[in-house]
């Protein structure tokens, strides 16, 4: 039996909808369901990967997230969704299914008629859960659709149950994999990603309150760079791990150096073969009719050549830009 809208409205204490932008009651909430909008936050499945293996379950449990890139619009910003292209996005809203209901998401008819799928399969939510619902996008029209944030997206139905379960969503004898839902790809690798950065805070005896401090920081970010972190903090000296903020602060710089590290060679490669080349023109008209003068100075300059071209091209085509816990990061 579904919840109707005095039914709902009665209950927005426990549903407790949590969003920065002031939720609607009289334009939101439907007979029997309540519209929920699009978040600005997406996941992108990265161009390089080809396949995904599903009998690789460890390293699908500890890098999941590798597989995906994840795009963050402003308010005036789109995003294309092309023809049988798949997209993942989650719901602006975030919100709790009461206890004694289930809840059920569906796509909005105005959206299938253009030729968009909101939701696969994973429509189902249980009693006790909360965060952003994921929002999984496929276009199976024949043209590209712009998506655009905060646009009403799918509807939220509740379903009364007989009874309050004996346990819920999230209870720990459970291990409920997405407590507190960012919406995001899947968390199959946050629990032995964390385990794992425990056990390094274990055996270089850093206080528990240190660590939970920056587990609160570090829990919600991607794998890469948790698993940076790890990396990070065995090489600290013992006096350096004594206060969670120098601990961050010191990672934090460590990345800014990286990211800006990864501009220059971005940027660099490309300036860098440009003037090479530059450089080879002349050489080779010099040379003519001669050309190729095999000398050590030509050969080198053609070698620098090839080389930075070939970083370029690598660059342009198959280089993807990692996830940087920047000093911006960790003060936001």
């Amino acid at each position: 039996m579904y919840l109707i809208d005095r039914e709902i409205i009665s209950r927005l204490d426990a549903i407790n909808f949590e969003c920065s932008r002031p939720f609607d009651i009289s334009t939101q909430i439907q007979p029997c369901s309540v519209d929920l909008n699009l978040d600005s936050i997406f996941w992108e499945p990265r161009s390089n990967i080809k396949s995904i293996d599903l009998r690789k379950s460890r390293l699908l449990e500890l890098d999941s997230r590798n597989y995906w890139r994840s795009i963050n619009l402003k308010d005036n910003e789109c995003i294309d969704i092309k023809p049988g292209k798949f997209l993942l996005g989650r719901t602006y809203e975030k919100f709790s299914i009461p206890h004694d209901c289930a809840g059920k998401l569906e796509g909005k008819s105005s959206m299938s008629r253009f030729g968009l799928a909101v939701q696969i399969g994973s429509d189902f939510i249980n009693p006790g859960w909360r965060g952003h619902m994921p929002i999984q996008l496929v276009n199976h029209s024949k043209t590209t659709i712009k998506i655009f944030p905060y646009i009403p997206i799918c509807q939220l139905m509740f379903i009364k149950l007989s009874d309050v379960p004996d346990r819920l969503y999230g209870v720990e004898e459970l291990q409920s994999k997405y407590k507190d839902d960012d919406g995001g790809p899947s968390h199959w690798w946050r629990d032995k990603r964390i385990k794992s950065m425990q056990k390094v805070f274990s055996d270089l005896d850093i206080t528990f309150d240190i660590q939970e401090n920056i587990l609160s920081t570090l829990g919600v970010n991607e794998p890469d760079t948790i698993k940076k972190f790890e990396i990070f903090v065995k090489k600290l000296p013992n006096d350096d791990i004594s206060n969670h903020d120098v601990i961050l602060k010191k990672f934090a710089k460590h990345e800014d150096k990286l990211k800006l590290f990864e501009k220059i060679f971005k940027i660099g490669s490309p300036a860098i073969f440009t003037l090479l080349l530059s450089l080879s023109i002349p050489i080779a008209l010099v040379d003519y009719p001669k050309f190729p003068n095999l000398n050590l100075f030509n050969i080198s300059i053609w070698a620098l050549n090839l080389i930075f071209l070939g970083l370029s091209i690598y660059t342009f085509l198959f280089y993807n830009s990692k996830d940087w816990f920047t000093s911006k990061k960790l003060n936001t």
